[in-house]
């Protein structure tokens, strides 16, 4: 394998064999041991006016701030939510009663704050109170000469508002919430030391935009005879309580701004990661807050995505659980998680659903619908022990393993082993009024292929459970059991590809109920390479299948944002995403881009990968709302911009950036060894991008702090000559057991180096084949575009959406090669795949 010369189409990475070499030292990181509590001020992400972009904040209880940079939002959706309940829909800020326009304001969004600044300057800073409640701190200073101001909220036609009659206390100002159909919603309060006097917003009538938003609304609030305030908004569901938490704010009045700000850069210093590409930098921890505030209470659920998704869902947190738990060393958090669904699982084995993992893990839904949650359980569960070393977890759930393998393949199987499900039961869920929009029964391929994950899995922690519990009180393991799920893995391995149709060039997305093979082109079939625990088609596959695989995704889904849910030229692909919640539905799997697929893109395929993933930094800093990922995006740009859909921030788009951040580039990830399971695998892809300087030939390229068995461990990533990688390792705490890591590409997977201790460290070298596209040629290595103006209403605009020459546009310069380009003809605007250049 050394001597091979290869070509690569990113011309950003290095590709990499691996040669142990003990070394004696490696060059220091030139960066602080963790980042500062001033490094939050310089993430802010700054948006001329006009860019008309939403913003979103939420804290670990029910409660959400989704709000918009806007004159009047053109989201519906946007407003303040504890819970499902919608307390306010936006703010007003007054000066001499009239309302300042924020659609003229510079904005700046921070993980702790937002703040306005208008031409006259009038300035306006909100800042989150606590990790644990969102109550806002509102600050504002008008302009030169200015009048008396005023802050209101605007409520929902459908919430009542009462304020107080008669308030004893004019510092605090409460106001009572009801509906039609609540006893109450709770409450709102205005907290000002400066005595604010209540008042209520009358918009004038007339026909603008802003009137017509209005129209219907209680606008209420409070009125100061200065040009500047600062007020405290306070909510609760116990209106009684509001005042008692005011107190504790005025005994302290920085705490729990205080408290926020440490709890953010918790998340970002708990699995540090610094290179030398500042832009990348503040992404990745953007990534890092934004998906922090997802989870909720003891962090026992992490919500799909926000502002309209209020409950933790069973697919949602077991395919985010690595990257939002496991690879930041939650392991707490992800104990916590992989219990409460198995408190839900179905234990009646007189129930067709018997061993099922629950969609929903709460005592009011026992909905079990769903075809690949317990396979995905029994997966992270598997993962879990492996990352923390707590395998005493494994013996703990050990039945409802057993609950959910046995039920599996007695009640839910076919006659080869595959499960069988219904046309809606995988990820791929919607339903219109005629049935399922992505009809997908009755045996999908990723499902299959997280089956034999499920198998093999539960077969290698039957293994620990039978030897920990040996001659203790501990779960009975049956040999006959486990040598059942490993004979139906090796039927399912041994067949998975032709059943599939590989032997006729493809594999098809699921087989039908009558045997036949669905022709449909979707990227599903990337789970069959990235889920399984071994590869069912391995890299280095003489026959070519996974390469031809890789193709067919690449030449007909693969954008440079993101891969499509459908290949562009099937009849039904649906380029956008329309207004009607119909169409809606139609183009959510056929067609849309979802980032959860483009992280099984990048770990099936890291080289080609990385071009989305730097389009993914530019997703976080430049488009929508801003810091996070949303759920999906169009596949095809209208109006020259690719639009972002779904939630605003999702759990699985950011959970598969992290996790792929880790496993895919930094290179470190946990396997099972013959052994004990103490081995981790290093096979790092470093892009250049990540060096100040990509042109040097030596020089400090990444530090991170990776979580390895209970212990924090630094790894330093050195470019130590213009053929040479050197990475090292060293134990921040004692390793409460030895750890293996072996590069995985020396082949050597048992004859790795043990890390023993706080005081052992290790340097591994690499040597580098080639590297493609030099500096200074096309295709260099740089950080994310950031030339491109913010887009109207945060979404992004496409570069090829301008033909030049014979139609067909050309890609920007030192972009990495996009697979697939726009072309403009009959007023239509479509895609033709373009061939990419292959190995």
């Amino acid at each position: 394998m050394g001597g091979t010369r290869r070509s690569c189409l990113t011309g950003l990475l290095l590709p990499l064999i691996a040669c142990v070499a003990m070394s004696s030292s490696a060059k220091a990181a030139p960066v602080e041991p963790a980042y500062s509590d001033a490094y939050l001020d310089s993430m802010a992400i700054a948006q001329p006016p006009g860019s008309g972009r939403p913003f979103l904040y939420s804290s670990r209880d029910a409660s959400c701030w989704y709000g918009s940079t806007e004159r009047v939002p053109s989201d519906e959706r946007t407003g303040f939510y504890n819970g499902r309940l919608r307390l306010w829909d936006d703010f007003l800020v007054t000066v001499d009663g009239e309302p300042l326009n924020r659609a003229e304001a510079s904005v700046e969004v921070r993980p702790h704050q937002v703040s306005f600044q208008w031409p006259e300057g009038e300035e306006l800073t909100v800042q989150l109170l606590g990790a644990e409640h969102s109550d806002l701190r509102f600050r504002f200073s008008g302009g030169e000469d200015a009048g008396p101001a005023g802050l209101f909220l605007v409520f929902p036609p459908d919430v009542q508002v009462r304020p107080p009659e008669s308030p004893g206390d004019k510092a605090f100002l409460p106001f009572y919430l009801s509906t039609k159909d609540t006893v109450g919603l709770g409450g709102v309060a205005f907290c000002s030391e400066t005595l604010p006097q209540l008042d209520r917003f009358q918009p004038t009538s007339g026909m603008s935009a802003f009137h017509q938003y209005m129209a219907g609304k209680a606008v209420h609030g409070v009125v100061f005879k200065e040009s500047s305030f600062q007020v405290d908004l306070l909510y609760g569901v116990v209106p009684v309580l509001l005042k008692p938490r005011w107190r504790e704010i005025q005994a302290d009045p920085a705490a729990l701004i205080a408290e926020r700000k440490a709890w953010l850069l918790g998340e970002i210093n708990r699995s540090y990661f610094r290179c030398g590409n500042d832009t990348i930098n503040r992404a990745v921890n953007w990534a890092k807050v934004s998906l922090a505030q997802l989870w909720r209470g003891q962090q026992d659920g992490i919500l799909p995505g926000l502002p309209w998704v209020d409950k933790s869902q069973g697919r949602d947190t077991f395919i985010a659980l690595p990257g939002a738990a496991l690879v930041t060393g939650k392991w707490k958090i992800a104990e916590r998680n992989l219990s409460r669904f198995a408190y839900y699982q179905q234990q009646d084995p007189d129930n067709p659903d018997y061993g099922k993992i629950p969609t929903v893990a709460r005592p009011d839904e026992d909905i079990y619908n769903a075809a690949d949650i317990t396979p995905w359980w029994v997966r992270e569960l598997y993962d879990y022990g492996l990352y923390s070393g707590d395998t005493g977890l494994w013996l703990e759930l050990w039945p409802h393993v057993v609950a959910a393998t046995d039920g599996t393949l007695d009640k839910r199987t076919d006659e080869t082993g595959y499960i069988v499900h219904g046309p809606a039961d995988t990820w791929m869920e919607a339903v219109g009024p005629e049935g399922s929009w992505t009809p997908r029964d009755d045996r999908a391929v990723e499902i299959q292929a997280l089956w034999l994950a499920q198998l093999e899995a539960a077969a290698a922690m039957g293994t620990v459970v039978r030897r920990r519990g040996s001659g203790k009180k501990g779960p009975d393991v049956d040999d006959r059991q486990l040598g059942r799920w490993l004979q139906t893995a090796q039927t399912l391995r041994q067949r998975f590809p032709s059943d599939f149709g590989l032997d006729r060039g493809v594999l098809a997305d699921h087989i039908n109920p009558d045997g036949s093979l669905d022709p449909k082109n979707r990227p599903n079939k990337l789970f069959a390479l990235t889920v399984p625990l071994n590869p069912v088609f391995p890299p280095n596959d003489p026959n070519g299948a996974r390469d031809e695989l890789m193709r067919g995704v690449r030449n007909h889904m693969v954008y440079r944002w993101g891969v499509a849910s459908l290949a562009q030229d099937d009849p039904d692909f649906h380029p956008h995403h329309e207004s009607s919640a119909t169409r809606l539905e139609a183009a959510f799997f056929n067609g849309a881009v979802h980032p959860m697929l483009s992280g099984a893109y990048k770990s099936a395929d890291p080289d080609h990968g990385w071009g989305i993933a730097r389009h993914e930094i530019q997703q976080i800093l430049d488009w929508g709302c801003p810091g996070t990922l949303s759920e999906a995006l169009d596949a095809v740009p209208r109006e020259g911009h690719v639009r972002t859909v779904g939630a605003v921030s999702m759990a699985l788009s950011l959970a598969e950036f992290l996790r792929s951040w880790q496993q895919d580039y930094l290179g470190i990830k946990p396997v099972m060894s013959r052994a004990d399971g103490t081995l981790w695998n290093l096979d790092p892809r470093i892009p250049l991008d990540w060096m100040a300087d990509p042109a040097s030939e030596e020089g400090w390229i990444a530090t991170a702090v990776v979580w390895i068995r209970g212990a924090r461990v630094k790894v330093e990533y050195h470019r130590t000559g213009p053929e040479e990688l050197t990475v090292a390792f060293d134990p921040l705490e004692d390793l409460y057991m030895p750890v293996t890591v072996s590069p995985y590409r020396t082949g050597r997977a048992e004859q790795g180096t043990a890390l023993e201790g706080v005081a052992t460290s290790r340097t591994y070298v690499f040597s580098m084949e080639d590297l493609p596209y030099p500096p200074g040629k096309p295709g260099e290595a740089r950080a994310p575009d950031r030339s491109m103006p913010p887009p109207p209403h945060g979404n992004a605009p496409a570069r090829e959406s301008v033909t030049e020459g014979r139609g067909r546009p050309q890609p920007p310069a030192g972009w990495f090669k996009p697979h697939a380009f726009f072309l403009e003809a009959g007023g239509r605007t479509y895609l033709e795949p373009q061939a990419t250049r292959e190995r």
